[in-house]
């Protein structure tokens, strides 16, 4: 049975947890060991520094959002989906 990693949030943290899990655990989940999800309401990422360049015409607003499954290793699921609660008892 494989052990599932789901990362509740693909913000920047989740998203770059996410990755380094899948770059660490590439043979294991090569061999179904191990699965890796991010839930996420948005499909897309801002990203939240070029706000800055923004205000000073050096980005562009839709420059700053990036499609969710465009970060994440090929081999991350990706749910967009809203989390409503956590049910801690499931896991223990």
């Amino acid at each position: 049975m494989a052990t599932h990693v789901v990362i509740a949030g693909g913000g920047t943290a989740g998203s770059i947890i996410a990755n380094l899990l899948a770059r660490g655990l590439h043979r294991e989940i090569q061999n179904g060991e191990v699965i890796i999800k991010v839930i996420d309401k948005e499909e897309k990422h801002m990203y939240q520094p070029a706000l800055l360049y923004v205000v000073f015409d050096r980005f562009r607003e839709d420059e700053m959002f990036k499609d969710m499954r465009d970060l994440l290793n090929p081999s991350v699921i990706f749910i967009h989906d809203e989390i409503e609660e956590f049910d801690l008892m499931q896991i223990l």
